[in-house]
């Protein structure tokens, strides 16, 4: 089997995902008997019988299921919680320790936009479809069963065949559904990923990239409803056709056996008695087989969120450090030019000391530090010029200045790593902050090696 289909049974497989199905059965075995008892109260009433005893088991059948039935939905809240985790879990384990992807804004606005939005969305809807679905499957099933045993034997055969028709029409269009279901989710992500920007675009209030963000939100938009409505108009008509071959042979059934078997009043109460449960076996089914129709599009979901946490492979990175506009200078004294390999770099970090990168724009500097990072984790700490790492210090209200003062007292503090890694940490900086965590800095490297890029 595919990885993917191994993600999908890690994701929602669990404790409380069995005991929530568990309980789901015991449920559905409960209604499934009150036709049984259905029958022997008509069978009571014409023979003029004793009641109670019949009448106590078809009222316990009718209120007990929602003991279980109200548990599960309970265990159902576990489920989804335990799949959030392993999900969030899933994006660790794929993207931990993976900094040179860190400034890819597509891969970053993807995930993020699935790992904080869609994907858990996703997970609540597959679990609360799987429970509809199993739900729907034991009901249909187990009662038709029963009224097969209890009544007309032939009302299993007619529920086969449609299953049978039902199933060739799923497998037919079942390809295309997925696929179009896929369109439709990818678009909701390329929205959410407007989206994000939203804030920066609509408060600041620069008419320029206020209009330039309205005219890509319109575009996105518009392709967003459009496949979404469109997927959902495809499962409906699937659903209309499914309709009707589920009643048909079923009533069918039943009205030949009525005919047939007119003059047995006995025989012929026990079937009108059970008929409206036969139209909701019929109206369960045809929920059954909507669902089953949904399957390919929840699939698709799934696989969709799991896919996209995955984390690339991207082996161009180094292409984009140009190492003839670089230079490195060495505890402000020593400037070296020729360098044009991490591993000419590596001896260079040695001893503590302070490392300063400069060049010009585009000349792969973050980059550069980010492949440095990479090679030396996990003993290596990195700091971004603007980023939500999580600090204990607090931030809020403070100056770009004063935060990041407070973050470098915490990693003087704090952080255990041999080398620490400033990325342009001097941007958008007075002079008087610039001199103040200057000197911070001096004081981390006489115990560590730091390594900087400058902005200025």
């Amino acid at each position: 089997m595919s990885k993917n289909f191994h993600r999908i049974v890690y994701l929602l497989i669990s404790k409380s995902a069995i005991i929530s199905l568990v309980l789901i059965l015991i449920q559905q075995i409960i209604v499934a008997s009150s036709s049984i008892w259905l029958k022997r109260l008509s069978e009571d009433l014409y023979s003029g019988s004793f009641l109670g005893i019949d009448i106590g088991l078809y009222m316990a059948s009718l209120t007990i299921p929602y003991i279980p039935g109200g548990l599960s939905l309970i265990a159902i809240s576990f489920w989804e919680q335990d799949s959030l985790k392993k999900f969030v879990n899933s994006f660790i384990k794929n993207n931990n320790t993976q900094p040179i992807l860190w400034n890819d804004k597509n891969e970053r606005d993807v995930k993020i936009s699935i790992l904080s939005n869609e994907g858990q969305q996703t997970i609540s809807s597959f679990i609360q479809y799987s429970y509809g679905l199993f739900s729907r499957l034991l009901n249909a099933f187990l009662n038709i069963i029963v009224l097969s045993y209890i009544v007309e034997p032939n009302f299993i055969y007619g529920y086969f065949i449609s299953i049978l028709l039902t199933a060739i029409i799923m497998k037919s269009f079942s390809n295309k559904q997925g696929k179009i279901a896929l369109q439709a989710q990818n678009a909701r992500v390329n929205l959410g990923k407007i989206l994000l920007s939203a804030w920066d675009n609509v408060l600041l209030g620069n008419k320029y990239n206020f209009q330039s963000w309205l005219s890509r939100f319109h575009v996105e938009f518009s392709e967003s409803k459009q496949l979404n409505i469109r997927s959902t108009i495809y499962q409906i008509s699937i659903s209309i056709g499914i309709a009707l071959l589920t009643m048909l042979p079923c009533m069918v059934i039943a009205v030949h056996s009525l005919l047939v078997h007119a003059t047995d009043k006995a025989y012929a109460a026990t079937v009108i008695v059970t008929l409206p449960r036969l139209f909701m076996i019929l109206n369960f089914t045809y929920d059954l087989l909507d669902s089953l129709t949904e399957f390919p599009v929840q699939k698709s979901k799934i696989s969709g969120i799991i896919r996209g946490i995955q984390s690339p492979l991207k082996n161009d990175i180094l292409s984009r450090v140009n190492w003839s506009k670089l230079k490195f200078i060495l505890n402000n004294e020593k400037t070296l030019t020729h360098l044009d390999s991490i591993d000419e770099i590596v001896p260079l970090l040695k001893e503590p000391g302070r490392i300063t990168i400069r060049g010009e724009n585009g000349a792969g500097k973050s980059t550069l530090l980010l492949l440095i990072h990479q090679k030396l984790l996990p003993r290596s700490f990195y700091l971004p010029a603007q980023h939500h790492l999580c600090f204990d210090a607090m931030t809020i209200g403070r100056s770009t200045g004063e935060t990041l003062k407070a973050q470098m007292q915490e990693i003087l503090a704090q952080v255990e790593a041999e080398w620490i890694l400033l990325d342009e940490w001097d941007a958008n900086l007075d002079t008087l902050n610039q001199s103040e965590i200057s000197q911070m800095i001096n004081a981390l490297a006489q115990t560590k090696i730091v390594v900087e890029v400058r902005h200025r």
